[in-house]
């Protein structure tokens, strides 16, 4: 049975030759360098920051540890998850992933994130089933490190037919707030949206917070292998928090989900907040005129 505790300086010993342990069995260890800094001083790098770094007992032997790094307001990097390597498979790296959560949610952290190495496919498996998304990827000392993020404070649900009132009106005054004006002729779509949607084979998707509709978004297939990003909104008093970027990776997430290999959208060329959102995300600009912006992301 596996037992989880706060970390020791006692522990310093053990900890460091499980993460060598590990990353060595796939092929991931760096050797000694700066990437290992935080492993200097444990107490000081997370527990004194507001942070946690958990270890995992199995009689009495450390078996697993994980830690939670904060990296900035209400937000925290998942770091150092590591199993023993023949205590693999018993779901210690999940119980490890749990408790981690356990803490971050009383202590205001909304919004999680970590990065692990393409070789490491178990880790992969583990994040995933787990909720985690991918948001992007990057080369870094010869691996290729897959970035993940996962929100705490949203519940991600499909649309059904008894959200149409409110999903109607949160795309509405998003589109008032920009304009100025509602013009209800200019989006017949909106009318109905499970038959102009969901019933074509489209996904929408909805983010709750506290209960109440945070903000929604919705993947077209418009091609072979490619999808279309449109109608996302954020409520209003809830922007700027990351909601927008997050429902753009669960779109992205959603379209790898259905095989897609590229994602495009369409955005008013004044409309600058949007522009940079999607910019940041990973799309690019491949065409222009008069009134619209039309990007692209392959996946």
């Amino acid at each position: 049975m596996l037992t989880i505790r706060r970390y020791h300086p006692a522990d310093l010993g053990t900890i460091m030759d499980l993460h060598v342990r590990v990353l060595q069995q796939v092929g991931a260890y760096l050797g000694p360098g700066p990437w290992d800094h935080d492993l200097v001083d444990i107490e000081q790098s997370y527990i004194a920051s507001g942070g946690e770094f958990l270890v995992g007992e199995v009689a009495g032997q450390v078996v697993a540890m994980g830690a939670l790094l904060p990296t900035g307001p209400h937000e925290g990097e998942i770091k150092r998850m590591r199993v023993e390597p023949d205590q693999q498979g018993h779901g210690y790296g999940r119980a490890m992933l749990v408790a981690l959560e356990a803490f971050a949610r009383p202590h205001d952290f909304w919004r999680l994130h970590l990065d692990t190495s393409s070789v490491q496919a178990a880790a992969l498996r583990l994040y995933q089933s787990q909720g985690y998304i991918e948001t992007h990827r990057e080369p870094r000392h010869n691996l290729e490190l897959i970035f993940h993020e996962k929100r705490l404070d949203l519940v991600l649900r499909p649309f059904t037919p008894g959200d149409q009132h409110a999903v109607q009106m949160l795309i509405l005054s998003g589109l008032g707030d920009h304009w100025g004006t509602i013009d209800d002729t200019l989006n017949p779509d909106l009318r109905d949206i499970m038959a102009s949607y969901v019933e074509q084979g489209h996904t929408v998707l909805l983010a709750e917070r506290g209960g109440v509709l945070a903000a929604t978004a919705t993947l077209k297939h418009v091609a072979p292998a490619v999808g279309q990003l449109v109608r996302m909104s954020v409520r209003r008093d809830l922007r700027r928090l990351g909601i927008g970027r997050h429902m753009v990776w669960q779109v992205l997430h959603r379209a790898r989900l259905d095989g897609l290999t590229r994602v495009e959208l369409e955005t008013t060329r004044t409309w600058d907040d949007a522009i940079g959102l999607y910019r940041a995300c990973g799309f690019a600009q491949v065409a222009a005129d008069d009134q619209s912006v039309y990007m692209a992301r392959t996946l």
